[in-house]
């Protein structure tokens, strides 16, 4: 049977769940207009939280008792 190192495991949730505040503060930080720029912006910050979406579930598999 696989152990788990519970705090390894914390910490890195805590460190998924900081990326996420970041990431949400810096989308409310823009300042949008009209234009390629803002849509720029845009796109960086959707594709930063898809990342963020994709590596949540493996970050929390072991937490969950699941493989990665």
């Amino acid at each position: 049977m696989r152990t788990i190192d519970l705090q390894a495991e914390i910490v890195q949730l805590s460190y998924l769940g900081v990326e996420f505040e970041d990431l949400c503060g810096a989308v409310r930080s823009l300042t949008l207009a009209p234009g390629t720029e803002s849509r720029h912006q845009l796109t960086s910050k959707i594709l930063a939280a898809n990342e963020l979406v994709r590596r949540t579930p493996a970050a929390a598999a072991p937490a969950t008792g699941h493989a990665r």
